[in-house]
């Protein structure tokens, strides 16, 4: 069974009411997002301008991997 270390460690933010989350494991580093229940449709207003922006040849985060809960998203 292949095991990994995941760990989660808390980042500042910017000023809105989003968390923001390190994941890291032995082979793969990412960004969690996470907004409340009540902030579901600005996460997917977020995920939405990002994808537009890598469209038009913008860096941007890449939203790869929806987690269990439908606030949080994974770049």
């Amino acid at each position: 069974m292949l095991q990994t270390n995941n760990k989660l460690k808390k980042i500042k933010g910017d000023a809105s009411f989003r968390s923001f989350y390190r994941k890291s494991s032995s082979n793969k580093k990412s960004i969690i997002v996470f907004a409340s229940k009540e902030k579901e449709k600005n996460l997917l207003i977020y995920d939405a301008i990002n994808s537009l922006l890598i469209k038009n040849k913008v860096l941007a985060p890449v939203s790869y991997t929806h987690l269990t809960l439908p606030t949080n998203r994974e770049v």
